[in-house]
């Protein structure tokens, strides 16, 4: 699967800051998490409501779901802050700020995809975040061999938290979890 292009997304930091320059008096004000279940599958909830406060009465309110728990090592134990941060940007969006043809901000593209992309003059970097060891690869790779099984499909996009739950699992004579292919490209 081809990497997302993030050269055009606007990071939530970014959005909030030229919200605050243009409205200093600005106030962003989020809800209470809460645990949302659809067909089978739980999420936490965040929503947030932004106002201007200049008279104008020009709110925003957004919500954002993460799944709970986080599927990557990078969404788990921090869903709410995920969720939180995601519809900050949103809210942020739909007033105007850092839109460049998406919603969706550069965050939620890459939580979404575990990768890790950063610019390196002009060309940019992308990689899975905390990608394998070459040693851990190989292991994989022979315990898969000895159990008469072949390597995922996405084995190029598994981090090494996923690597080494799977390898324990092998070595406990055990099936490794699934790693799921994304259905479709993400926002």
């Amino acid at each position: 699967m081809a990497a997302p292009d993030l050269s055009n997304y606007v990071d939530v930091a970014t959005r909030v800051k030229l919200l605050l320059e243009q409205y200093p008096n600005a106030s962003i004000v989020c809800t209470k998490p809460q645990i949302i279940s659809i067909a089978g599958h739980d999420f936490v909830e965040v929503t947030v409501h932004i106002s201007v406060n200049d008279g104008s009465n020009r709110n925003a309110v957004a919500s954002a779901w993460e799944p709970f728990p986080g599927k990557t090592p990078y969404t788990r134990d921090s869903e709410m802050m995920n969720a939180e941060t995601s519809a900050v940007g949103r809210a942020a969006g739909l007033l105007g700020f850092g839109l460049t043809g998406s919603l969706a901000t550069a965050n939620e593209v890459q939580n979404r995809q575990g990768v890790t992309v950063t610019q390196q003059g002009n060309t940019t970097v992308t990689q899975v975040g905390n990608p394998p060891s070459d040693k851990q690869l190989w292991l994989y790779k022979k315990l898969l061999k000895d159990a008469g099984k072949v390597p995922p499909v996405n084995i190029a996009e598994m981090d090494k938290f996923e690597v080494s739950r799977a390898i324990e699992a092998l070595k406990a004579g055990e099936q490794p979890e699934e790693i799921p292919l994304p259905d479709e490209e993400p926002f």
